[in-house]
């Protein structure tokens, strides 16, 4: 028995057309954008300018901002030496993400056939709305649920603390990027409600895996918001808001 052809390492043809047909579409979609995120001159709801709208309070950080996406773009421009970089980053983000929730999808569900179906639709609602060539939180967000999706399909099929972790922490991401993703906490009892019976042994470190990466990220946020106002007075409770929306 070998590897690749029978037995437990062996993957059915549909398993790899989940995998691969969702990659291939990533890269061909990366491949298309590469040159000109908005797309040289084509339609595009924003405009021919990256920095668009409230670009500028990120890239400068409003104290009416989370930290997430200002965290995020001093990242980019400290790697690849200036914030212009990030439209194509956030290009390969949302690639990346869109692939991770096909697959993750198909295999959840045990339908290959999801995953092509999944990417295209995807693929064609990021091409329309094109987050990723502007700067704009949306462009870090939109891959953010993504991932946390994908994740979350995979962990109520096969529940597992070390992808509820991973899931918890691209929420947790989210969140301080955009507290709209506050209302996303509200899949965490359900997905403990669905898995309840299959994790008897484990539900302490399975709601750990969950709780320790949305506390860290709430953390990191707030103490990234305060070394760049110290003025902590000044720090909007976008919470209550968020939650009542």
């Amino acid at each position: 028995m070998t590897a690749g052809t029978t037995g437990r390492f062996a993957r059915p043809p549909g398993e790899k057309l989940a995998f691969w047909a969702p990659a291939a579409m990533a890269a061909a979609y990366v491949a298309w954008f590469w040159s000109n995120p908005i797309g040289g001159g084509a339609w595009s709801p924003f405009g021919d300018n990256p920095k668009y709208g409230d670009a500028i309070d990120y890239i400068y950080f409003n104290r009416y901002r989370t930290a997430g996406y200002p965290v995020f773009l001093d990242l980019v421009a400290a790697v690849f030496g200036s914030v212009e970089a990030a439209p194509r980053v956030q290009l390969a983000l949302a690639a990346a993400s869109v692939w991770l929730l096909a697959w993750s999808a198909a295999r959840a569900a045990a339908a290959p056939g999801l995953a092509l179906a999944l990417a295209l639709v995807l693929f064609a609602v990021s091409s329309a709305a094109r987050f990723h060539a502007y700067i704009l939180s949306e462009a870090l967000f939109v891959p953010l649920l993504c991932v946390m999706a994908g994740l979350l399909a995979l962990a109520a099929a096969r529940p597992a603390p070390r992808t509820a972790c991973a899931a918890a922490l691209a929420c947790g991401l989210a969140i301080a990027v955009r507290p709209a993703a506050l209302g996303m906490l509200a899949v965490w009892p359900a997905l403990l409600w669905l898995v309840w019976e299959r994790i008897a042994a484990r539900r302490l470190r399975f709601a750990a895996a969950i709780a320790a990466p949305l506390a860290l990220c709430a953390l990191a946020e707030a103490a990234a918001w305060r070394a760049a106002h110290p003025n902590h007075a000044e720090r909007p409770n976008l919470a209550n808001r968020m939650l009542f929306a």
